[in-house]
């Protein structure tokens, strides 16, 4: 195909200006003394909110009801951020405290990390994982609820008090979990709109429908299903931004493109317009990355029926890393025997500027060694690097 690339807008430099300011996680050492601890919780920091709610929820009837309880506690105390300029919200809620608030915090912390239950930090990962996005806006987080409600309604519970140890009562443990922290999501999505609609009272002009046009987007996703690409990619960004711990943005030109190519097509949305939401899409996951970490997403590659993925999201999304220059999201470009060299020429001219993206993956190679395991095919062509390169499958076709 025949690509025109997008010169970067003075937006999203502005964007990237006021990202750039905000608290991110730098520390070489995030455990300990620092203002804000992070442990147990995947790589995010964790808040006076989540520890509030975990002392709040000492009864829960099993620890992961606990911590899920604790983690919606936070998105249920943190106050929606909107910078000044971007189009797409969603950022980590990292309040200043007062003296006697840090102080709490403080003690708190040490309580947690004192707990039997809580030393975690050795364990396994419980993210690094690939989730399904495009289940995400295909049914919205209320699919995904109904979903839920309908695999409790078919448990069997008459011996939940018998024997606890059961797999139905495990089940039923993480089904409830589930149901907490996204409801506790889909508040904060509510609030994040009101605060929108709220900015927008206060200021004019362009800026003002800007943010009318953000309220209305989080009035309706994630919820609801995405009906264009403007919801769709704010759906998903906010999805993973509230998350505890990393994960991926998979094949966003394989889940966004449908609705990309309907708006492009019905003058919905120019090129221009999208390429600003992609840049500040890839810039939200900069702000969330510990600078020990990695998270990012691939482009290309080979779909279910074997066929090139090549589309103009392709191109845009290896744009967005010549436009933001940061360590994350560390995007790759999936090259097969039939890649065209169209393609791999754009990549090589980016690398060729000084950045350090994207790296580039052998697709043949993995696809053919993830079948040789036992893992279907059309699972295995949206495999993904889940962080700085482990290769993993995305979860969850139901």
């Amino acid at each position: 195909m025949k690509y025109a690339p997008i010169p970067m807008s003075e937006r999203t430099q502005k964007i990237k200006n006021e990202y750039l300011k905000m608290a991110v996680p730098m520390e070489d050492n995030p455990y300990v003394d620092k203002k804000f601890k992070h442990f147990c919780t995947g790589d995010r920091w964790i808040t006076l909110g989540f520890l509030e709610g975990w002392l709040k929820n000492e009864n829960a009837p099993t620890t992961r009801r606990r911590r899920s309880l604790a983690e919606a506690a936070e998105l249920y105390a943190a106050e929606p951020v909107i910078t000044d300029n971007e189009l797409l919200t969603g950022q980590p809620y990292l309040p200043q405290y007062t003296v006697e608030e840090q102080e709490r915090y403080d003690q708190l912390c040490e309580m947690f990390r004192m707990s039997n239950y809580t030393l975690l930090e050795q364990g396994p990962r419980i993210d690094h994982i690939a989730l399904d996005l495009d289940k995400l806006l295909r049914i919205g987080v209320s699919g995904i609820i109904r979903q839920i409600d309908e695999y409790k309604s078919a448990l069997d519970l008459k011996d939940e008090n018998v024997y606890p140890e059961f797999d139905v009562i495990r089940k039923l443990d993480f089904y409830e979990c589930c149901l907490i922290e996204l409801k506790a999501l889909l508040d904060l999505a509510e609030r994040y709109a009101a605060k929108a609609r709220e900015k927008a009272e206060q200021t004019s002009g362009k800026r003002k429908q800007e943010l009318l046009t953000i309220a209305d987007t989080l009035s309706h996703v994630p919820q609801n299903p995405a009906r264009n690409f403007r919801e769709a990619i704010q759906s998903t960004q906010f999805y993973l931004g509230t998350l505890f711990g990393l994960y991926p943005l998979n094949r966003p030109d394989r889940y966004l493109f449908k609705y990309y190519d309907k708006d492009i097509q019905d003058g919905v949305i120019t090129r221009e317009e999208a390429q600003e939401l992609i840049d500040n899409y890839c810039l939200h996951v900069s702000n969330r990355v510990f600078s020990r970490a990695a998270c990012g997403f691939i482009v290309g590659g080979r779909n279910e029926q074997g066929d090139l993925v090549e589309n103009e999201l392709t191109y845009m999304f290896l744009t967005a890393l010549e436009h933001i220059r940061m360590p994350d999201p560390n995007g790759a470009l999936a090259v097969s025997n039939d890649t065209s060299e169209k393609i791999l020429a754009y990549a090589a001219d980016i690398l060729s500027k000084g950045t350090t993206h994207p790296a580039f993956f052998n697709d043949d190679v993995i696809i053919d060694s993830l079948v040789k395991y036992g893992c279907a095919y059309e699972d295995a062509v949206n495999y993904i690097h889940t962080t700085c390169a482990e290769i993993s499958v995305v979860g969850g076709r139901i």
